[in-house]
């Protein structure tokens, strides 16, 4: 980024945070190592929230109280959508605090200025969250655990025998899919399907293309329903494969991998590109 560019985002953030104190070499130094080249015209329409991250960085309490601030509504509303309870909202918000804003090297240092300061910190407190339930080993419907993430679908008359008698297993199999997963396809699953995360968001936590962030998505879904699959039609040769659709449209409805029972059984190739490039029913 030329010397120009990086004067005029210095002085736009300046101007949005006058009682923040950062001399411009500083805010240069920090500019070159949080953007990447690439992203620098991305960057420039985000300079007050990287002036005022830069801030955080060096301890500058003015610009550590204006995050909060600024950040405590967005950060907030991301935790309650993973669990709605008072006191879990307030602890994990603390807990970001100090993993964003406190020690050594802040991650809020970590912000790039590809997309917007709000977007980053949606999928950072999520991700907080979802670590705070696992190590508390919270087991409830609402919770981190993707294979609970489908409980609760309506179910007609013919699908409700159907699930009396393959429900348990299809859990059971879906439990044990979800846990072959990798690290990051689990945590792509679950900023999607348990926190609400858009394809721009996770893509913007990752530092990768949407379309990028949309083949991951798809890909976990493609495993769990091969996964699925292949363990139900091992344990019971009578369920027909039209019965499976039907279990996987219905009992995987949250994590959407009955998006892949419309293809004769034989889930989409991992490479397709999403159709929409955010892939199936995404959330807003």
């Amino acid at each position: 980024m030329s010397l120009q560019g990086l004067h005029e985002m210095y002085c736009a953030g300046k101007q949005r945070w006058p009682n923040v104190e950062v001399d411009f070499d500083v805010f240069a130094a920090h500019c070159e190592r949080a953007i990447a080249p690439e992203w620098g015209e991305d960057a420039r329409s985000h300079a007050a929230e990287l002036y005022l991250c830069c801030g955080c960085v060096l301890g500058n309490a003015k610009a550590a109280q204006a995050f909060a601030s600024e950040a405590a509504p967005v950060a907030r509303g991301a935790i309650a959508r993973i669990r709605h309870d008072p006191d879990f909202v307030q602890e994990t918000l603390q807990e970001l605090w100090g993993k964003l804003l406190l020690g050594p090297a802040p991650k809020v240092g970590e912000y790039s200025g590809r997309g917007s300061l709000h977007a980053w910190l949606k999928v950072a407190a999520a991700r907080m969250a979802l670590d705070r339930l696992r190590r508390q080993k919270v087991q409830r419907r609402d919770s981190t655990s993707l294979d609970d993430a489908v409980a609760g679908a309506t179910l007609g008359p013919d699908l409700a025998l159907i699930r009396a008698r393959y429900g348990d297993a299809f859990q059971a199999a879906l439990a044990s899919a979800v846990a072959s997963l990798s690290v990051r396809e689990r945590n792509v699953l679950r900023s999607h399907a348990v926190g609400g995360c858009s394809i721009d968001h996770i893509g913007t936590a990752y530092g990768v293309h949407r379309a990028t962030a949309a083949r991951w998505l798809e890909r976990a879904r493609r495993k769990i329903y091969d996964t699925v699959r292949a363990q139900l039609k091992l344990r019971y040769r009578e369920l027909t494969e039209t019965e499976f659709r039907s279990l996987a449209r219905a009992l995987g409805s949250q994590l959407e991998i009955g998006t892949f029972a419309s293809h004769d059984g034989t889930a989409d190739s991992a490479d397709a590109e999403p159709a929409t490039g955010r892939g199936q029913k995404l959330h807003p």
